[in-house]
């Protein structure tokens, strides 16, 4: 189970005088509100720009190792609006300034490769500073990488406990599927292989990429991570990989780096960002692609997408083209279901549980329809608020009283307000 105990329940928004009940009411009337409009998790102030930090500490470290060359010059200092004067300083490089000013020497920089600036055309110093912000970015990528093995512990341990919940989401699911016993028990042996074989990845530094199983997949991880996450990591994407020896899940740092050195830090916040895409990619490693045997049978998997397609308000692509959207839909479903499994902790205030949702659902907030994915949107106030023990934790039933709230699932759909 992922450690929510009781000293970890309270975040610094608890110094904040919350009326819960106001709180509630307010989800359940409208879930993408609170979740993307109404979210400390997603404010100004909370962001903390850990991306511009780290590439100040690059900028910091090569400075650092040209410190005397770059003081003789005048700068005192390095960052993203000043990196423009190494460029100006090479303009006035020629043979007879070389010796009293040393600007123009071989190899100047300290960690650069050049040649003699003498004979460098405008074009070939423009290049030399290219070269000088990609020396730069490189270091960027190793104090970023740093950061992610300080903290490597606490995310796998996370991804450990995420991975347990949605084994037994999977199998309490294949236990209330019309399947026979000896069907279910192939499922489940099947699951259970392919979840021990998948690995997390988060960083491209050499300590988390020797999860890899051989060369190869290294090779195809790393370019993954930077392909996916951005040449700043800024992108909050996750993705699942199929390799020979294993399978992956990428999970962008973006998702859960703004909340490490913050005040926000905690083991609570920590799993709560992780919980929804770590379980969804999880998802994709379990979903029936080419293989039909030992796998939920698509069939459901077609019926559910249907049923939001048209039980759902309707306006949805999905309701179109029910097939393109059926493995994203799956994967949110088993996500959805892991997030049930700890909204319905006892320990869980109403607070708590709707700081959990936000914290785990605001990647989604103000994403787009594409062909494979339904619309943040709907994932959120239509998938996610309607899956039973979301809507009934947080007694949305209450606000539902004159009208019929239906929710989907792999056996068709049931009413969630019936009998309160």
């Amino acid at each position: 189970m992922l450690a929510f105990s009781n000293e970890e329940l309270c975040s610094p928004l608890d110094s904040v005088e919350i009326d819960e009940e106001a709180r509630r009411k307010s989800f359940c009337k409208d879930p993408y509100k609170v979740i993307c409009q109404d979210n400390p998790y997603l404010s100004n102030d909370f962001e903390m720009k850990h991306e511009n930090k780290i590439e100040q500490m690059s900028y910091d470290y090569f400075y650092y190792v040209n410190k005397e060359l770059l003081q003789r010059h005048g700068i005192d200092g390095l960052h993203e609006g000043n990196i423009h004067r190494i460029k100006e300083l090479l303009k006035g490089c020629f043979p007879t300034r070389a010796e009293e000013e040393g600007i123009c020497e071989k190899s100047i920089f300290q960690n650069s490769f050049t040649d003699d600036l003498y004979s460098f055309q405008e074009v070939q110093k423009e290049e030399f500073t290219k070269t000088i912000k990609k020396r730069i970015k490189e270091e960027y990528l190793y104090y970023y990488s740093q950061t992610m093995d300080y903290y490597g512990d606490k995310i796998n341990s996370s991804f450990d406990s995420i991975k347990d919940l949605f084994h037994d989401a999977i199998k309490e699911e294949i236990q209330n599927l019309s399947l026979s016993d000896s069907k279910r028990s192939k499922i489940l042996k099947n699951y259970k292989n392919i979840l021990n074989k998948t690995e997390i990845i988060f960083s491209i530094s050499d300590k988390e990429l020797k999860k890899a199983a051989n060369k190869m997949e290294e090779s195809v991880l790393y370019n993954v991570l930077l392909d996916d996450c951005g040449e700043k990591f800024h992108l909050q994407n996750g993705a699942a990989l199929y390799e020979r020896e294993k399978k992956y899940i990428v999970i962008c740092p973006r998702n859960f780096i703004e909340l490490l050195k913050s005040p926000f830090e905690s083991t609570f916040e920590i799993n709560s960002s992780l919980l929804h895409i770590v379980a969804h990619e999880l998802a994709h490693h379990v979903f029936p692609k080419h293989e039909k045997d030992n796998f939920i049978p698509r069939e459901k998997i077609y019926k559910y997408a249907l049923c939001l397609g048209g039980v759902y308000p309707r306006g949805e692509s999905i309701a179109k083209r029910p097939h393109d959207y059926m493995e994203e839909a799956y994967c949110d479903y088993f996500a959805n279901k892991v997030i049930e499994r700890v909204i319905s902790n006892k320990n869980l205030r109403t607070k708590d549980k709707i700081d959990l949702l936000q914290l785990t659902m605001r990647g989604l907030c103000f994403v787009g329809e594409s062909k494979k994915h339904p619309r943040g949107r709907f994932r959120i106030k239509e998938m996610l608020y309607r899956h039973p023990k979301v809507f009934n934790s947080l007694k949305c039933y209450k606000e539902n009283q004159n009208k019929i709230i239906e929710s989907c699932h792999l056996e068709g759909r049931d009413i969630l307000n019936l009998g309160f």
